[in-house]
């Protein structure tokens, strides 16, 4: 599905509003090592599900923008797991251009180590052209975190 817009190509806006989508979703989870109190990015391939005109997304989990600046409601939502430890309660957030953000922190606590416990967050971020986001993980304690489910949606 596309949405033609030729503001998207000329970088100019006007006071209507430009319609944009994007979502990917994770198709092959990994684990990735954390070490308490530094976020990495999520491991995985992760499958394109849909794109407007404007937004590109990749098997990296990765959301291009490509208009005009603009503010947009990012919802994203991931089933995460450590693999050793009880207590590493793994933590999600979002990233912009490869720096998490750490106002969007949400963290689960976990009983058990392999427990998926599911993370969701929603949030307003400004992109200018070429701004891309992602998911970062890290946790309590340093261990192995797995995506096993990811949804990451960009909404302007």
């Amino acid at each position: 599905m596309a949405i033609e817009d030729p503001r998207l190509a000329t970088g100019t806006d006007t006071n209507d509003k430009i319609i944009c989508l994007a979502e990917v979703a994770m198709s092959t989870p990994a684990g990735v090592a954390v070490t308490s109190g530094t976020p990495v990015k999520i491991a995985g391939t992760t499958a394109g599900v849909f794109e407007t005109n404007g937004l590109a997304v990749t098997s990296q989990g990765r959301i291009t923008y490509k208009g005009p600046p603009g503010t947009f409601l990012v919802v994203a939502q991931a089933g995460l797991s450590a693999s050793s430890d009880n207590n590493a309660n793994p933590i999600l957030y979002l990233a912009k251009n490869g720096t998490f953000i750490p106002g969007t922190r949400m963290r689960k606590t976990t009983n058990r180590s392999n427990e998926t416990g599911s993370q969701s967050l929603n949030w307003n971020i400004e992109l200018e052209r070429d701004d891309y986001i992602e998911l970062f993980v890290d946790a309590d304690t340093s261990d192995t975190i797995t995506a096993e489910t990811m949804i990451l949606s960009l909404i302007g």
